[in-house]
């Protein structure tokens, strides 16, 4: 081979590698890449963005309900230092003491109540001794009972003084001598003997026991009883009584669903859109934010086992189910946890759904205009590349 073939093909060679439309092939892919890039990374910063969004709102509701929670839970402590004060330094009045004393005529009857100064305090009501000594958890012991009725009277006069907490249904005290006291005027109404043992026989009373409860600590309870001739779910909060390491009773306080929905609703108020809904520790649904129930959104087993998994590895959390967003966070003040559901459609018309969507259109548009202009650029310099120049021979690789 000649020494100009040679120098002819390199040349050659060289003209089709820096071919103009190479050129511009590799400089439109190139902003085309760094574009979509940046436009994810963009992307990133506002997923994150929402989650953190997400994630105050949902807590700024905790807070709010843990606070109402924790008014109910200190006004419970404020019963039991109240009762446990007038234990240690009974009142000394010889009118309460008369009628207390007038405990060992009623103790034989199967039911019983005794009032002192109605205008001030509560009732107390009552059972035989028959009935005390047929349950092992139940003691009634003749050198505390006056001691306790006592300060049972004095306590009245708190709960009749201090309203129940708000959207409360009633304030109570059982006692383990075989009497209660109650905020519940419907209380009195009922079979007396019949409404004691259903006392006695709540979780919340039982779960109380020393053995049960080491820490005499407040605890929350998710029961059912029946009113009104059918079973009404009941959210009830509840510490042990004692005094001089005995265990007289338990206080409790009661709150119905509506309650409870209540309570969230109003923690709920201003807090951003999406469904909030309050779960027990066994992970039943006791509130939801969603005025209409059946507007309310639901899980099925392989959901609620995840939600569950996950729950129990951290206090608080997120989770994708489709395409409805979940976070969640366990209350300070109560044995459950807060699920802020937000739904793709209600993300799609908040703040975050409309910068998206607009992030979208001017990613596509720009796309679009860099992949028109390219083909136009490109055809353009091909076709000056390959059009002929007065004086200049058209070169080896023009027809290629």
């Amino acid at each position: 081979m000649q020494p100009d073939d040679i120098v002819r093909k390199e040349l050659s060679s060289a003209r089709h590698r820096f071919h103009p439309s190479r050129v511009v092939n590799i400089c439109f892919i190139t902003v085309l890449i760094f574009s979509t890039l940046l436009t994810w990374r963009e992307a990133v910063v506002l997923e994150d963005a929402y989650s953190a969004t997400q994630h105050t709102h949902l807590e700024n509701v905790v807070n709010s309900l843990d606070r109402q929670l924790q008014f109910s839970v200190e006004k419970l402590l404020f019963f039991r230092n109240g009762m446990q004060d007038a234990l240690e330094t009974p009142l000394a009045s010889s009118v309460l003491h008369d009628t207390v004393s007038r405990i060992s005529d009623l103790r034989t009857k199967a039911s019983w109540q005794l009032t002192f100064d109605e205008r001030r305090t509560l009732t107390l009501h009552g059972v035989s001794d028959a009935f005390v000594q047929q349950t092992n958890s139940l003691i009634r012991e003749d050198e505390r009972l006056e001691k306790e009725m006592s300060a049972a009277f004095e306590m009245g006069y708190l709960l009749r003084i201090n309203s129940p907490a708000a959207h409360a249904r009633r304030v109570v005290y059982v006692s383990r001598a075989g009497f209660y006291v109650s905020t519940d005027p419907h209380d009195a109404e009922r079979d007396i003997i019949g409404r004691y043992y259903q006392l006695v026989t709540s979780p919340w009373f039982t779960g109380q026991s020393q053995r049960d409860n080491r820490d005499r600590s407040v605890r929350w309870f998710t029961h059912a009883v029946l009113s009104d001739y059918q079973n009404e779910q009941i959210v009830t909060v509840s510490v042990p009584v004692d005094y001089q390491r005995y265990w007289y009773g338990v206080l409790a306080i009661d709150f119905t669903l509506q309650g409870m929905k209540k309570l969230l609703q109003d923690a709920v108020d201003g807090n951003g859109e999406g469904e909030f809904q309050l779960y027990d520790e066994s992970f039943t649904l006791l509130a939801t934010s969603e005025s209409v129930v059946s507007h309310a959104n639901r899980f099925d087993e392989r959901e609620r086992a995840q939600i569950a998994g996950a729950m129990e590895k951290d206090k608080e959390g997120e989770l994708r189910l489709g395409s409805r967003y979940v976070n969640w966070q366990h209350l300070d003040h109560f044995n459950g946890v807060l699920l802020r559901i937000h739904t793709l459609r209600e993300g799609a018309q908040g703040d975050f759904g409309s910068i998206t969507i607009a992030l979208t259109l001017l990613w596509l548009l720009f796309t679009g205009m860099l992949v028109v202009s390219w083909f136009v650029i490109r055809r353009m310099v091909s076709n000056m590349y390959l059009a002929p120049v007065a004086g200049v021979a058209r070169p080896p690789d023009a027809d290629q």
